[in-house]
This record gives C-alpha cells, structure tokens and sequence, in this order.
C-alpha cells in the first residue's frame, strides 16, 4: 500500500463505547433488546453520535439507524459499514456496538484527515439482529427485501405483535416495504469481535472473514408415556428421556466423525417434567452448523435416519439458512491494510450469524474481526482490548478508502 494510512482516535473510541454500555446496563451484563425503551435511547445516543460526526442520520419503518457521509460523487452507490446495538439477555458490551461505533470512529478519523472519498459512506446501525423476537437480523433482512408483512404481524410477547413492539417504540412498521433495498450499495464492511477464542490463542490481530457458517435448526420429539415414579416398576416403563438419551449421543459422536461442521443439542424440553412422573414426552433442540452445506445435509441426513430407526422419535425441520462467502474485493481491500500497517492477520471463517450475511445477498461483502478475551461473547464477561477496538476501527476506516478506488 502507497498511501498514509489514517488513524483513529482509540480514546474516543473507549468513551463512546462505554457510554453506551451504561444504556441498558444491569447487575449482571447489558440487556437492550430491540424495540424497548433501552434500545430506543440507545438508537437515539447513536444517531446523536452520528450528528457529530457531520452524518446526514435517518431512521427507517423497522428502526435501521443510517448515518451518511457524502460523497465526491454523491450518485455512486454507498459504501455501507456497521453491525447492531441490540443485546442478548446479560450481554457483552462488544458484541455488534464496536461495529456501529467503529464505523462512526472511521468516518470521524476520515473527517479529521481531510480524506473525500468520491462514494458516499453511510453507518448503519441494524435493528433486531440478535433475534430478541424472532429470528435474527431483521433489520437487514428488511433492508435486503427478504421479509413479509406475516412476520412483523406474529404475536411474540404476551398479546402484542412484532408490529405493535415497533410501533410502541416510535416506529412506522407499515411502511416496511419501502425499506427495501432504498438505493444502491457498492459494498459493506462489518467490524465485529471474534466471539471466539482463535486470534487471542494464536496472537493475531485482526481475522478476515471468508464467509459465515450455515446454520439449520430443528427438533427432535421423541414420545414415550407419562406415569408415576413411584409405582411403575422399571421394566414396565415407556421413559421418553431415556429413549432419547441415545440420540443425543449420536449427534454429538457423528458430529465428531465429520469435518468443518459443528452440531449442538442446547435445550431439552421434558414433559410433563415433574420429579415424580416418568417423562412422557422430550423434545430436543437441534443446531447444525457449516461453511459447506453439502456437510450440513450429510449430517442432517444420518441424523434422521437414525431418528427414523429410534422408537417413537420424529425429525422437525426448522430455520435453514445457507453458508454465505465474503467476496474477494472486500477482503482484499481490508489484506491490504493489515499488510500496509504490519498488522497481523489469518484467514478464516465466521461460526456465528452476522447482518453481512444478509448484506452478501445485495452487494459485495466483507467482515473483520478483532480478538474476543477468553473467546467469550454472549456473557457480561465479554471483553476487547481497546488498542485491539481500535486498531480494527483503523484497518476499517483505511479499507473503506481502499474499496471506494477500487469498487464500482
């Protein structure tokens, strides 16, 4: 790389975070679930940001936050960057803010360097991308296309509807639609952390991703026959949770027996579930998880086959989203920087959902990670080290300049 690279302002950066951190704050972690009064103050604190930054700010129907930077030709397509501020219940406070706010800290350090890019630049903040309501990444599904009216009508607290939610919270859901895909996109970054522990154990700096895994859900209901504990001899006994102790197994040996594909069984659901009755029903979550989805389907396939062999078991299908790849222009802009900052970096793929995997579908794509400590994320122990915050805001601000001379 031939150019002075930029640098960003990690203080700044470490005040902005932490400021944001205290909204929604708890005894124990951060919860700031989409459509509360703790992400509507957030979303207000990041557009105040945005408005400081000289961003041209706009909310849309379902609450995406945009903050635009113009352009030396404010008719090319943008150049988007971002993530989300909404939390898990006890979260990090990490996860999806470093995106948001290390995309307002690069166009700050743009600002303060006199760098005019000729696409415009925009930060955008997705909504509902941890799935408080639904299924994840709703926002940037909503701004892809790839969502239905049925959806935002579902019921999905007490008697009120995703709709109601976003409606309570200031919002206009109704006009959705007009969200979609509302100009062209050049191309998107997404700074995020790692959320795991490879960076930290291998002492890299930064991770380039090269696509976000596939994920497929479903269950496994497995029947038996409730009756009492006390006066049921054992070998007289219909156990649905013994019937489906085997299967758990199997998931997990055949997962073992595979390469590059991951299968959990998180939740086990007993009923009735009382500790004097004998299980009469179980049902297992299933997650499978791959880059390759032909894997995903090898194991799927041998899942069901031996549920199908089991006693009263049935296979449910669930949520099925495809492997998504990073395209090549995106991640050699960010490989450019990291050489030209001797920044060191690896290859390497995303194990957890992210709004780029929507994003992939519209425009070229890319993402970046930087370590997660003890590889923790999801937990109030989430924790970057703020020269790592930092230094991934730096390689995202000097990406950008980098895809805005190469990108169309």
């Amino acid at each position: 790389m031939d150019r002075r690279l930029i640098e960003v302002n990690q203080d700044r950066l470490q005040r902005d975070m932490q400021r944001l951190s205290r909204i929604g704050m708890g005894e124990r972690g951060i919860t700031r679930r989409s459509y509360t009064p703790e992400d509507v103050e957030a979303r207000s604190f990041v557009a105040g940001l945005m408005q400081e930054a000289s961003l041209d700010v706009r909310i849309d129907a379902v609450g995406n936050l945009f903050g635009r930077r113009q352009g030396a030709k404010p008719d090319l397509p943008v150049i988007m960057v971002g993530s989300h501020i909404d939390t898990v219940p006890q979260g990090g406070m990490f996860d999806g803010a470093l995106g948001v706010l290390g995309g307002i800290e690069a166009v700050r350090a743009m600002n303060e360097a006199g760098v005019c890019t000729e696409h415009p630049v925009e930060v955008v903040s997705f909504a509902e991308e941890e799935g408080a309501w639904g299924s994840g990444t709703l926002g940037s599904r909503v701004f892809v296309g790839d969502v239905r009216a049925e959806e935002l009508d579902r019921v999905v607290t007490g008697a009120n509807s995703l709709k109601q939610l976003m409606l309570e919270s200031g919002l206009e859901p109704d006009d959705f639609e007009n969200a979609a895909r509302p100009y062209p996109v050049a191309g998107y970054i997404e700074l995020h952390v790692e959320q795991g522990g490879v960076l930290e154990q291998e002492r890299l700096q930064i991770g380039i991703v090269t696509g976000i895994v596939g994920i497929t859900r479903g269950s496994i209901v497995v029947q038996g026959k409730a009756n009492h504990a006390g006066t049921t001899p054992m070998h007289m006994r219909d156990d649905a949770l013994v019937k489906a102790a085997p299967l758990i197994t199997y998931v997990y040996q055949e997962a073992l027996r595979q390469e590059s594909v991951v299968a959990t069984i998180g939740r086990v659901g007993v009923s009735p579930g009382a500790v004097n009755v004998i299980p009469g029903k179980v049902e297992l979550s299933l997650e499978l998880r791959s880059m390759d989805d032909s894997k995903v389907e090898l194991l799927l396939d041998r899942i069901r086959r031996k549920v199908e062999l089991a006693e009263q078991a049935e296979l449910r299908a669930g949520l099925a989203k495809g492997g998504v790849k990073m395209h090549a222009l995106v991640m050699q802009a960010i490989e450019n920087v990291c050489r030209g900052a001797d920044v060191l970096y690896k290859k390497m793929p995303s194990g957890a959902g992210h709004d780029a995997m929507c994003m992939a579908r519209i425009c070229p794509t890319g993402m970046l990670f930087v370590p997660s400590k003890g590889g923790m994320s999801h937990s109030p122990d989430e924790f970057t080290h703020w020269a790592d915050a930092a230094r991934g805001a730096m390689v995202l601000a000097n990406a950008v300049i980098d895809l805005d001379s190469t990108i169309s």
